[in-house]
Parts: C-alpha cells; sequence; structure tokens
C-alpha cells in the first residue's frame, strides 16, 4: 500500500511541473523569423504579426507603426 501511495505521489509530482521553456530558442525564433521577413519582402513587415505580439510590447509595436508612418526627413529632423 505504501509503495502504491508513494507512486501515485511520484506520478501526480512529475505531472505538475512545468514544461522548460529555453528563452534562447525563442530569441532565435524571434530574430529569425524577423530578419527574413524584413529582408524578403518589399513591403516594410507588418509589426502586429503573433510574432511580434508575443516577443514585443505593445509600446514598442506603437512606436514602430508611428516611425513607419514618418516620412524620412521628418525622422532625421527629429
Amino acid at each position: 500500500m505504501k509503495t502504491f501511495s508513494l507512486v501515485a505521489l511520484i506520478l501526480l509530482l512529475c505531472s505538475c511541473s512545468a514544461p522548460h521553456h529555453d528563452s534562447t530558442q525563442a530569441v532565435k525564433q524571434f530574430y529569425t523569423s524577423w530578419m527574413t521577413t524584413f529582408t524578403n519582402d518589399v513591403n516594410p513587415p507588418d509589426d502586429t504579426t503573433a510574432l511580434m505580439q508575443r516577443y514585443v510590447a505593445k509600446e514598442v509595436i506603437h512606436r514602430l507603426a508611428l516611425i513607419q508612418s514618418l516620412y524620412e526627413q521628418e525622422i532625421v529632423g527629429g
């Protein structure tokens, strides 16, 4: 009976553990996707993609949209 309880407890604890997320892989995935989109597209990349929303703060997305909407000389003069 003790063995069964011990096995059940171990299985319960193992099932409750959170999966390990590798931050290095996440950063690599983001930059690979971003640079592929940035270098291959004639149009500027869409900053509202799921990838951007997952890894980039909303404020940064809004600032990037603002910068994209400005004429080039307005950015240099600012």
